[in-house]
């Protein structure tokens, strides 16, 4: 696997193009659930477009959450009803939608009947849509020596390199999981810019990149175009072989 690109990312709730790209970048893709939950972010809710109102969230619900909570310890609440409300809101939003008939039902497909962890609605849901578009990349869910490795890192600073050039515990995450995959060459979302040192990760003999999305557009239902909404939003007005191409706009810095 040493030639292989791999990236690492938590698993997103129907996440914006900028994921999907990123997902097209790589030859392996992981979703990691060992890290703290973060209220209010991507991980159980997205963004649509709300008939006659502009963006809005939609999402699934999870129970209260302590500080320091593993995405996989989240309890959630999905089930049938769930599920119903979600397409409900979904067909009541984009039944107007140019490419509706056609995204419909994957978005369907997408949605699991019941589930019990954020992993097997948002695991599920990526490889569907990924599926949908041909994305040849292979989607994996966690791996074999995650807890080894978080263990590890309690022993590293938590934030920022140290004096001497060495990994912090977001670096030396990613450093442990390049290793286990035998990848070389890492590539990361554009917001880890400031976080991650291409020198420390040189040193290990790690390439490092970064998806820069380019600027893009399509036509929405409402007047005004509202950037970075969920991929359901993209499809519904774009389709798939369109959606195809915008995977296509981003540079690796």
């Amino acid at each position: 696997m040493q030639g292989q690109k791999l990236a690492i990312m938590q698993p997103y709730f129907f996440p914006y193009i900028g994921y999907f790209q990123l997902i097209t970048a790589v030859d392996i893709f992981l979703l990691y659930d060992q890290v703290d939950y973060i209220t209010r972010g991507w991980i159980n809710r997205n963004r649509l477009l709300e008939v006659n109102r502009g963006p809005v969230y939609f999402g699934f619900e999870v129970e209260h959450v302590h500080s320091g909570t593993l995405i996989r310890d989240v309890r959630i609440k999905f089930a049938d009803k769930e599920r119903r409300k979600l397409l409900k809101d979904i067909y009541h939003n984009y039944r107007r939608a140019a490419f509706f008939d056609e995204t419909y039902p994957v978005i369907e497909k997408a949605l699991p009947d019941t589930a019990s962890t954020i992993l097997q609605i948002n695991g599920h849901s990526i490889s569907v849509i990924a599926q949908h578009l041909e994305i040849a990349t292979t989607i994996l869910s966690g791996c074999k020596d995650a807890e080894k490795i978080e263990q590890e890192l309690q022993k590293l600073p938590e934030d920022g390199a140290a004096a001497n050039a060495q990994p912090d515990r977001k670096t030396q995450r990613i450093l442990s999981i390049c290793k286990e995959f035998e990848s070389r060459h890492y590539i990361n979302p554009i917001g880890g810019l400031q976080l991650y040192s291409a020198e420390i990760f040189q040193k290990y003999d790690v390439k490092l990149n970064f998806v820069q999305t380019l600027p893009y557009s399509y036509a929405q239902l409402s007047g005004q175009f509202h950037k970075d909404l969920s991929i359901i939003d993209v499809l519904m007005n774009s389709g798939r072989v369109a959606t195809q191409l915008l995977l296509k706009q981003y540079t690796l810095l």
